[in-house]
C-alpha cells in the first residue's frame, strides 16, 4: 500500500510568510495578466496576498509529480485566478484567516464559510465570506464550501434505516423463539436445541468468512418445525454467538486461524496510515514522514509490507477451497460446480450487498467538515457499478481502480474468478495427479511471466511519486487475477504436497532448514522496500527498473511460498511455538470475524477521517493509537455484523439450499 501513499509525497518546501492580522486591510498590488505575462514564481504581491488573506497558510497538500516547477504554478494559479476574483468578491475587513485548520473558527463565525479548493495538485482551505458559498464553485472547479453535511434524509437514507431495522427485528423474533424452545426443553415439552456444534469450519471454500453450520439434530418424538419457523430462527442471537465463540473439538488445522487474524492485523496497520492521505498531513509532518520514518524498517513492514497480507489470504483461500473440493471429489467421484459455485456466491453476496447499501446510503449523515466531500466523492461509484461488485468483476469494470465502488472489494472479485478456476484444474488433478499438477504450475509460470511483461512494458516502479506509473500499477497489476494468482496457485500445489505426503519424507535437518529459510523469507520479501526507501528518504526511490522487475515479478509468490512452508511445518506439527501461538483458541472467534471485518474497517476509517478539522501530524506514538483505535473499531462492528446479519443469512442459505435427506425405506434399512 505504500506504493499509493509515497504518491502523494512533498519534496520541496514553499517558504513561510508571516500572516497579518485579519483586520488589517493593505493594498493588494496588481497581479500581471497570464496572457501578457508568464507566471512567475511566487512574488512580494503575492506574499502580500497570502498576508492579507491567509490563503496560502498551509501549502501543505501536493501531491503527484511534484517539482518547484509545480509548486511554482500552483502558487500563480492561486494568485491569477482565486485572489483576483476573491478581491472583487467583498471587502477585505470582512476575511478572516483561512487554510484547513482554520475550519472550525471559520464556521463558528455567522457570515463566514470554510471553502476547500482543490487547483491542480494543490488543496487548500480558506475562509470566505458566505456570499461566496454558491458562487465560488461555480467559478472555480474543484472547490466545495460549507460543512458539507446532509442536510436531511434521503430515500436511500431511509431505505437502508428499514432494512437494518427489519434485521434487528428478525434478531429480537429469532432470540425470543429460541429461547421459548430451550424453556420448553428443559420443562420437558418440545425439544428444539441449540446447535449443536458452532464451530466454524477451517475447510471452508471462503475461509475469511464461512461458518460450517451443523444441521439441527432432533428426536424423533420431536414435532416437525416448519420452514418459517426454522428460518426465523436463523437469527436467533444465541445460536449465532455459539457460532461465533465456541470451537470444534474435532477441529484441525487451528494455526490457520491466527494466520488468517494476524493477515487482517496487518492490513488494517497498513490502511491506518494510507487512509490519512485521503486528509494530509501537515507540511512539517510530511516532510519527516516522508523523509525520515518512510525509510525505518518499522514503517516499510507495517505500511508497505502490509499489501502482502491480501496475498495471505490468496494462499489461504487456494489451500482451503482445494481441501474441501478435494474431499467431496474423493467422497462422491463428482463435483456439481455449478451447485459449488451457487452455494459460494450466495454465502458471500448478501452481507457484501448489505455493507455496499451501508456504505452508499448510511455514511453521508455521520460526515461533516471540510473534507466531508471527499466521502461523496468515494460513495458517488457504488451508485453506478454495484453491480460489478456482486457481479465479481469489479476488477476489470470500471476499467479504473479509482472509479470502483468500495474500491478494497477487489480482492473479492479476484478470490472469486480463482475458486471457479481452481474447480477446474481440481477436477483435472483428480482424473490425473500430473496432468492437474502440470497446470497448476503452467498457471504459476503464466502469472510471473505476465506480471514481468506488463512492468518492462511500462517501466512499472514498486515504490513511485510518478502519477501515471501509479495508475497503471492499480489497473494493469495491482487488482488484475492474471498478476495476482501465484499465491492462490501455489496455496493449492502445498495442499497436493500435503495430501500426497510428501513433506512426511523430510528429515529433521531439512525441518530445521525450512523454518531458517521461512524466517528469512517472510523477512526478506516484507522488508525489501527498505533498499528501495532508505538512501533517499524522500522520493525519487534508488531502484532501477531491474530491482523493480524483481520485487514486483517475484515478490508475491515468494512470499507465497515462505507461508506455504510456515502452514506446512503447522498442520504436520513441526511449528513449535508458533504453531502453538497460532492455535491460541482466541484466534478462533477472530478469524471467523475476517470477512465482516474485512469489509466494514475502510468504511470506518473513511468516516473517522474525513470529520477531520485540521491536518494530521505524523508520529509513530499517534500512528500506533489510530491502529489500535481502528482495531477495536472494526472488530466491534464486525461482531455486531457477524451475529445479526452474515452468520443469519449463511444459516439461512444453508437451510433453503441444502436438499433434503429422504427417510430410508425398508428395503433401504
Amino acid at each position: 500500500m505504500l506504493r499509493l501513499i509515497l504518491g502523494f509525497a512533498l519534496c520541496f518546501v514553499v517558504p513561510a510568510v508571516t500572516t497579518v492580522a485579519p483586520t488589517a486591510s493593505p493594498t493588494v498590488a496588481p497581479t500581471a495578466s497570464p496572457t501578457t505575462k508568464p507566471p512567475t514564481p511566487i512574488s512580494p504581491a503575492l506574499k502580500s496576498c497570502r498576508g492579507d488573506l491567509d490563503l496560502l497558510k498551509n501549502l501543505s497538500y501536493v501531491n503527484y509529480d511534484v517539482s518547484k516547477t509545480m509548486v511554482a504554478a500552483n502558487a500563480n494559479v492561486i494568485a491569477n485566478l482565486v485572489i483576483p476574483f476573491l478581491n472583487k468578491a467583498k471587502n477585505l475587513s470582512d476575511w478572516v484567516p483561512g487554510g484547513v485548520n482554520e475550519y472550525t473558527r471559520c464556521m463558528s463565525i455567522s457570515q463566514a464559510t470554510h471553502c476547500t479548493i482543490n487547483i491542480q495538485s494543490l488543496v487548500e482551505g480558506v475562509c470566505v465570506p458566505k456570499s461566496c458559498e454558491t458562487v465560488l464553485p461555480d467559478k472555480i472547479d474543484g472547490t466545495f464550501c460549507g460543512d458539507h453535511r446532509q442536510q436531511s434524509l434521503t430515500a436511500g437514507n431511509i431505505g437502508m434505516l428499514v432494512v437494518c431495522t427489519f434485521f434487528l427485528l428478525a434478531v429480537a423474533l429469532g432470540t425470543y423463539l429460541d429461547s421459548r424452545e430451550v424453556t420448553k426443553k428443559k420443562d420437558g415439552g418440545l425439544n428444539f436445541p441449540l446447535l449443536a456444534d458452532g464451530g466454524a469450519s477451517v475447510e471452508s471454500p471462503q475461509d475469511s468468512s464461512s461458518v460450517d453450520v451443523r444441521h439441527l439434530v432432533q428426536p424423533s418424538s420431536t414435532p416437525k418445525q416448519s420452514l418459517m419457523l426454522k428460518a426465523v430462527l436463523c437469527f436467533s442471537l444465541a445460536r449465532n454467538w455459539k457460532l461465533l465463540t465456541e470451537r470444534s473439538p474435532t477441529r484441525k488445522y487451528k494455526a490457520l486461524d491466527g494466520l488468517r487474524s494476524f493477515s487482517l492485523f496487518w492490513v488494517i496497520c497498513g490502511h491506518t496510515l494510507n487512509f490519512q492521505i485521503f486528509v494530509g498531513f501537515e507540511l512539517e509532518s510530511f516532510i519527516s514522514l516522508f523523509g525520515h520514518y518512510c525509510g525505518t524498517w518499522y514503517l516499510v513492514l507495517f505500511t508497505y509490507g502490509a499489501n502482502l497480507g491480501v496475498d495471505t489470504f490468496f494462499f489461504l483461500s487456494g489451500f482451503l477451497s482445494t481441501l474441501v473440493m478435494l474431499r467431496r471429489l474423493q467422497k462422491g467421484g463428482k463435483l456439481p460446480v455449478h451447485l459449488v459455485v451457487l452455494h459460494r456466491y450466495l454465502r458471500l453476496t448478501p452481507t457484501l450487498l448489505f455493507m455496499i447499501g451501508c456504505f452508499y446510503h448510511l455514511t453521508g449523515p455521520f460526515v461533516a467538515g471540510p473534507f466531508a466531500y471527499k466521502m461523496a466523492e468515494d460513495t458517488a461509484a457504488c451508485g453506478t457499478y454495484w453491480g460489478s461488485n456482486i457481479a465479481y468483476i469489479n476488477n476489470f469494470y470500471p476499467a479504473k481502480y479509482s472509479d470502483t465502488c468500495m474500491p478494497w472489494t477487489w480482492y473479492l472479485a479476484n478470490d472469486m474468478q480463482f475458486f471457479i478456476l481452481g474447480i477446474v484444474v481440481l477436477i483435472l488433478y483428480f482424473k490425473n495427479m500430473k496432468a492437474g499438477i502440470a497446470a497448476m504450475l503452467s498457471l504459476l509460470v503464466a502469472s510471473i511471466v505476465i506480471t514481468g511483461v506488463i512492468q518492462q512494458d511500462n517501466s512499472l516502479e514498486a515504490i513511485t511519486a510518478n502519477s501515471t506509473t501509479n495508475e497503471l500499477m492499480k489497473n494493469q497489476i495491482y487488482d488484475k487475477p492474471y498478476t495476482r494468482m501465484g499465491p492462490y496457485i501455489v496455496g493449492m500445489l502445498t495442499l497436493v504436497v500435503f495430501e500426497q505426503g510428501w513433506w512426511n519424507v523430510v528429515s529433521k535437518w531439512a525441518v530445521v532448514m525450512a523454518k531458517l529459510i521461512t524466517f528469512g523469507m517472510l523477512l526478506g520479501v516484507a522488508l525489501a522496500p527498505m533498499d528501495d526507501l532508505h538512501a533517499h528518504g524522500i522520493l525519487p526511490a534508488s531502484w532501477g527498473n531491474t530491482a523493480n522487475f524483481l520485487n514486483i515479478t517475484f515478490g508475491r509468490p515468494a512470499w507465497a511460498v515462505a507461508v506455504a512452508c510456515l502452514t506446512l511445518l503447522c498442520v504436520t506439527g513441526q511449528g513449535g511455538w508458533v504453531d502453538k501461538f497460532l492455535s491460541f483458541w482466541f484466534w478462533d472467534p477472530i478469524g471467523k470475524l475476517t470477512y465482516s471485518a474485512y469489509l466494514v474497517h475502510p468504511i470506518l476509517m473513511r468516516v473517522v477521517y474525513y470529520n477531520s478539522t485540521s491536518l494530521f501530524v505524523f508520529t509513530p506514538l499517534t500512528y500506533f493509537i489510530y491502529f489500535l483505535a481502528f482495531l477495536l473499531m472494526t472488530y466491534s462492528t464486525a461482531t455486531v455484523a457477524f451475529v445479526c446479519v452474515e452468520s443469519p443469512l449463511g444459516e439461512l442459505e444453508k437451510l433453503l439450499t441444502t436438499p433434503k435427506r429422504r427417510p430410508k425405506t425398508a428395503e433401504q434399512k
